[in-house]
């Protein structure tokens, strides 16, 4: 990964930018598009992503995963997840993932990850991982949000967490390549935040359950009063106070 590098020092958004770069005949496979200053960084369902200039990684990743077949598509969240939760861990000692693939430490997320996937028929051609990561913000008008720095007391050269996170995600890509299937959904489900414990959910209302694992589809299995029923990610979501009897 990274072995073609786009920086800019600001821009709008890196998975637009992405898309531009996807348009051009010459891109490859890896190629990073990277910025100081994402001006309309967004998450899942287009909520905002919050990141301070010159602080954290905000950065996407071109991939051809050709190889994988449409029903196997949640593998790409598995295996960036496990990538970007390898690169927390390291720096902060212990991270986990929030399905699908936000990455927290102490109930409090760190980093989420953005996946467009570009179909041809059955066969991914391309897909794009937008990734934020925060790095060295301290203060975020979200109370949930958290970095490397206020979770460590420590400063972070960028400069090695991206080439740490290259390297998590260039091997975790290789073993999706190799077919490592059974592996990478075995580490996902044992990394997952609220897995075998009871927390807050909501829907069409708030509920409780016990999260039990994922399916091949990338549907949540949760346990809901003693029955196992499956959800998409635009049927649940994981209630922000976490864990029963936080407040």
């Amino acid at each position: 990964m990274g072995k073609k590098v786009i920086y800019v020092p600001t821009c709008h958004s890196t998975n637009l930018l992405a898309e531009q770069v996807l348009a051009d005949k010459g891109n490859y496979e890896g190629t990073v598009v990277i910025t100081d200053h994402q001006t309309m960084g967004r998450g899942q369902f287009d909520r905002e992503w919050e990141t301070e200039p010159g602080k954290n990684l905000t950065l996407s990743v071109i991939l051809k995963p050709s190889f994988l077949h449409l029903e196997s598509q949640f593998l790409l969240n598995m295996f960036s997840s496990l990538a970007v939760k390898k690169t927390v861990s390291f720096f902060a000692g212990y991270s986990e993932i929030k399905w699908p693939n936000d990455i927290l430490i102490n109930n409090r997320k760190i980093s989420g990850i953005l996946i467009k996937n570009v179909l041809k028929g059955k066969t991914i051609t391309n897909s794009i991982l937008g990734i934020g990561l925060n790095v060295n913000q301290e203060k975020f008008t979200n109370e949930n949000a958290a970095s490397l720095r206020g979770m460590t007391r420590k400063q972070h050269d960028l400069s090695v967490v991206f080439s740490s996170l290259m390297e998590n995600l260039e091997s975790y890509y290789l073993k999706l390549r190799e077919s490592k299937c059974k592996a990478l959904e075995n580490e996902y489900h044992n990394s997952l935040f609220g897995l075998e414990k009871e927390i807050h959910f909501e829907s069409e209302g708030e509920f409780k359950g016990i999260i039990k694992g994922v399916d091949k589809m990338g549907q949540l299995i949760v346990e809901v009063s003693g029955k196992n029923q499956k959800f998409n990610l635009n049927q649940i979501k994981i209630h922000s106070k976490g864990w029963l009897g936080e407040k």
